[in-house]
């Protein structure tokens, strides 16, 4: 595969979140072009504890001219404390989760439950009570057919349990037992029906309930993951030991899922001060043709070439 123009342009655009000290950003496509953006406004004071953060919530449209529009929406009721809220599309609803809340005695985060769900047709929040099922910290979240995917994050240790939430029936189950430690800060992508998971040890694939382990990593941790045309998904890799991600520090690497191939394209081309804010991002696409990157400190439209990556396009252009 020749990946030398798997894009055709990648241009700044203005800030999309506002503030200081921004973490924890997550995004979940709306379709036409849309999204929902949730992120973590931080105190500027560093003698401040993290309780006194506050959610954000924004709607992003790509308009006809290139631009993104963004709308600020009052976010669910939040209990306070609970951090590292993340968002994934389960049939018509987004759900947003959050398993963490900040213990300002003792400096550390513990479990805690959070979740509602917004219906895209009406943009109405509904609050997801608690019910038997995961209540952990810091887990990792993603969606897969009409189920809601719980999985990792840490209780009094390590947790390696998997719970799916099912959208029509509202009950928890427990499924496949992940084979490695997983927090909300590893990335992933849904590729059909199977989600690939990249953690700072390895790829995962989960489908049917059942995790596979694909392939080791060796030092670098995935900071960016975002969908692609067809079976394909970008992946950005930085030195886990990496304080200040730089240029140089960045690996870009396309995965297929069809062959299994972690190939290298050319980069992005990223200001040093683009790759830097990096560290704290959240990718997704828009539609076939369109990634929005979010950072803290810059946002980004990557144009991709769906002939390079799209094997209906390949037959489209053959026939020509």
């Amino acid at each position: 595969m020749d990946l030398e123009d798997w894009y055709t342009a990648c241009t700044e655009i203005p800030r999309v979140v506002q503030g200081g000290a921004i973490s924890h950003l997550s995004m979940a496509t709306l379709g036409d072009n849309g999204a929902m953006l949730v992120y973590r406004e931080d105190d500027d004071d560093e003698d401040a504890y993290p309780d006194s953060a506050e959610e954000r919530w924004l709607i992003l449209s790509l308009t006809h001219n290139g631009e993104v529009e963004r709308e600020t929406i009052p976010g669910p009721p939040n209990p306070g404390g609970v951090v590292g809220m993340q968002l994934a599309r389960v049939g018509d609803v987004v759900v947003a989760y959050g398993g963490g809340e900040w213990d300002m005695y003792e400096e550390w985060y513990k479990p805690h439950w959070f979740m509602a769900a917004y219906t895209i047709a009406t943009g109405d929040w509904e609050t997801i009570p608690y019910t038997k099922g995961p209540s952990i910290g810091m887990p990792h979240v993603f969606s897969t057919g009409d189920a809601l995917v719980v999985v990792g994050g840490y209780e009094d240790d390590m947790v390696y349990d998997t719970w799916e939430w099912s959208l029509e029936s509202r009950v928890w189950a427990q499924s496949g037992r992940c084979p490695t430690e997983v927090f909300s800060g590893n990335v992933g992508v849904l590729l059909g029906s199977t989600y690939y998971l990249y953690t700072g040890a390895c790829l995962l694939s989960y489908t049917n309930q059942r995790w596979q382990r694909l392939h080791d990593v060796d030092r670098y941790g995935a900071i960016l993951a975002a969908p692609l045309y067809g079976n394909h998904m970008l992946v950005l890799t930085c030195q886990i030991d990496s304080i200040m991600v730089q240029e140089s520090d960045l690996h870009y690497w396309i995965f297929d899922s069809v062959s299994q191939d972690m190939i290298p394209p050319p980069p992005l081309p990223l200001s040093d001060e683009q790759s830097a804010s990096l560290q704290f991002c959240s990718g997704i696409f828009l539609n076939p043709t369109t990634i929005l990157i979010v950072t803290h400190k810059a946002a980004m439209l990557v144009d991709v070439d769906p002939f390079v990556l799209g094997p209906e396009y390949h037959t489209v252009r053959s026939e020509e």
